[in-house]
């Protein structure tokens, strides 16, 4: 099978139809938040931008962006997938929005017809909340941050290295540390945080996996453990940038983030990507 998908015509439903159930007012408001946030005209990709990289961040932003592409600062994007919840693996259909260095709306759902559960992940401006719901009604979690957590703002940045390399760039403020011939770490502005994401890219300019340190969720003695992602295939968009289109995210093991997964949380599959209206 082909590791590389390519986007088509089809275009997702919006956030307010495509569960075919009300969502969470909250979560629509602030997907609506993340379309609109202020924004100057995109600037035109400039290939001459990346001359001073590393050579890893040079192939991979060579591979991901055509030139003169606009670098937009949002994507919204369709997936499916498996995600692990209390060591069981169940099935989810989603779609989320991301805009780079503001926040994000994950909605979906999980399971199946018998044990449905219907949520949102939000980071915005107004806040950082969690949401899941059985078939939609009955709250089963409900959790607000405040103020933002760095693993918030730690999933923002590694998203926005994952699908939306337009961010990713010298001219959108990105800044680019030395690694080594496969690896380099990349700063980046997340949710009022400096945030540092090692990648792996090969030679081809593929990117391989992403990798950064964050809390789990409960809390761990040592507090951080490494988490990364593992890209497995590409997907290109109507507009020819190419993206992580599938891959899985794991807790890792060892120093500097470059140990194999230890435990998989995430399988996921890309289905759409496309820029919002207003970018």
């Amino acid at each position: 099978m082909s590791d590389l998908a390519v986007g088509d015509s089809q275009q997702p439903a919006g956030p307010l139809t495509w569960w075919h159930r009300p969502v969470p007012s909250r979560a629509a408001a602030a997907w609506s938040e993340l379309a609109r946030h202020p924004t100057a005209p995109p600037q035109d990709f400039d290939p001459a931008s990346l001359d001073d990289l590393p050579p890893p961040a040079r192939r991979l932003l060579d591979r991901a962006l055509p030139r003169h592409t606009p670098l937009g600062t949002a994507v919204h994007l369709g997936m499916a997938g498996r995600l692990r919840v209390d060591g069981q693996w169940l099935p989810f259909v989603g779609e989320e929005i991301l805009r780079a260095g503001i926040g994000y709306v994950w909605h979906l759902v999980r399971g199946r017809r018998l044990v449905r559960l219907l949520g949102a992940d939000v980071l915005s401006p107004s806040g950082c909340r969690t949401e899941l719901r059985l078939h939609g009604l009955v709250p089963i979690v409900r959790r607000r941050e405040e103020p933002v957590s760095r693993r918030a703002a730690e999933r923002l940045a590694c998203e926005t290295v994952s699908w939306l390399p337009q961010a990713l760039t010298p001219q959108a403020g990105a800044q680019w540390h030395e690694g080594d011939g496969e690896h380099a770490v990349v700063t980046l502005s997340a949710a009022g945080r400096r945030v540092d994401v090692e990648v792996s890219v090969d030679v081809d300019g593929r990117l391989r996996s992403v990798a950064l340190h964050r809390c789990h969720a409960a809390g761990v003695a040592s507090g951080a453990d490494p988490v990364g992602g593992m890209v497995e295939r590409e997907f290109v968009t109507d507009h020819g940038i190419t993206i992580a289109g599938g891959g899985t995210a794991s807790w890792w093991s060892g120093p500097g983030g470059r140990a194999q997964a230890q435990e998989q949380l995430v399988h996921y599959t890309v289905s759409s990507a496309r820029t919002p209206s207003r970018s």
